[in-house]
């Protein structure tokens, strides 16, 4: 089914693209224009649609407006009076450098924009702020349980090295830990309540 959707919504964008430039044939469709295609998914985020979309608007505006770099540059001394060609796709290729290097998932990543996520980010701006506060209370909580754990496995550790055997008191210990995973549990539920 999902060959299918895919094959079919190809063939559209193939129609609609022979249509734009008035004719068809396989030397249209040059090793640029897949470099574009791979950039639009790349920059977008390969899990997201809006993000290819997005992605679609700035590398086909940054295009044009980049294209000044392939003429002359009368304020740049050391640029060639002709000017050079192809310097845009610089540009790009390095823009796609940085997206991989910084946003390995694209600018979306997974992420889509739906009108709940449009509604939740305009309350945000509406001035529903004690929503943020209770979330990173309940963070603090579990990190604090966190660091008990380590500090009761560090204990546990070190007695199991000084003795060379099993204590009496790992007993209480792992009860200390056993009871610090409930604590953690439960401040998981109170973020799942409070969100």
């Amino acid at each position: 089914m999902s060959f299918m959707i895919s094959a079919f919504l190809a063939g559209v964008g193939g129609g609609l693209y022979a249509s734009y430039i008035g004719t068809i044939g396989p030397d249209v469709f040059q090793i640029s224009r897949t470099y574009d295609i791979l950039m639009i998914v790349v920059m977008g985020g390969m899990g997201s649609i809006t993000g290819s979309v997005v992605a679609a608007f700035i590398v086909t505006i940054g295009q044009e407006w980049l294209r000044v770099l392939d003429g002359p540059i009368t304020w740049l001394p050391f640029w060639p009076e002709d000017g050079v060609a192809g310097m845009r796709m610089v540009v790009f290729s390095l823009l796609l450098l940085i997206i991989i290097l910084f946003f390995r998932n694209g600018l979306f990543g997974n992420r889509e924009v739906t009108w709940g996520s449009i509604a939740d980010r305009l309350s945000g701006l509406a001035g529903h702020k004690e929503k943020k506060a209770a979330p990173a209370a309940a963070q603090t909580e579990v990190s604090q349980s966190l660091k008990e754990i380590d500090r009761s496995l560090k204990e546990i550790s070190q007695t199991l090295k000084a003795k060379g055997e099993i204590p009496e008191d790992v007993g209480q210990t792992l009860k200390e830990i056993s009871a610090t995973l409930e604590g953690i549990g439960e401040a998981s539920k109170e973020v799942d309540e409070k969100l």
